[in-house]
C-alpha cells in the first residue's frame, strides 16, 4: 500500500489541520495496544503558525511594507511567546509562507533568514525547535 504523507511536513500539516482550534494544541495518543497500556497517555504541546512571511519590497501608502510587515510579525511573535510559556510548548509548527516574498536566497541568505526568523522570535521561550515547511501551504 502506497503511503498517503510520506514527508514529515506534509504529516505535520495533515495533524494541524485535523487538529485545528484556535489557539494552542494538545493532542494525546495511547502508547500501547495491550490493555495495561490503555490508561496510560502523554501530552504534546506546540505551536502552529503559517504565513509569518516577513519582509516584502514594497510600499503601502507612506509605510514600508518591509516595516509593516515587521512591526505585525513582532506582535505575533510577543503572543506567540507568551502561549509558549503558559503551555510549555515543545516545538513551533511552520505551515508554510515563511519569507515573503521571494524566499530565502540572492547574495545575502542568512541576513534575511537573521532579520525575518531569529530577530523577531528570539523570546526565551522560542528557543525551542520550529519544524517549517517549505513553500506554500
Amino acid at each position: 500500500m502506497k503511503q498517503l504523507f510520506s514527508s514529515p511536513c506534509a504529516t505535520l500539516a495533515l495533524i494541524s489541520l485535523l487538529l485545528f482550534v484556535p489557539g494552542p494544541i494538545s493532542a494525546s495518543r495511547v502508547s500501547s495496544a495491550s490493555s495495561s497500556n490503555l490508561n496510560k497517555t502523554s501530552s504534546i504541546n506546540f505551536l502552529a503558525i503559517g504565513d509569518w512571511g516577513g519582509v516584502g519590497s514594497y510600499v503601502l501608502g507612506f509605510i514600508s511594507m518591509d516595516l509593516f510587515r515587521r512591526i505585525e510579525q513582532e506582535k505575533v511573535a510577543v503572543g506567540l511567546a507568551e502561549v509558549a510559556k503558559k503551555q510549555g510548548a515543545e516545538f513551533v509548527m511552520g505551515l508554510g509562507d515563511n519569507f515573503y516574498m521571494s524566499g530565502v536566497g540572492g547574495r545575502h541568505p542568512f541576513d534575511r533568514i537573521e532579520r525575518t526568523f531569529e530577530d523577531v522570535y528570539s523570546d526565551p521561550a522560542l528557543q525551542i525547535p520550529f519544524y517549517s515547511c517549505a513553500g506554500n501551504h
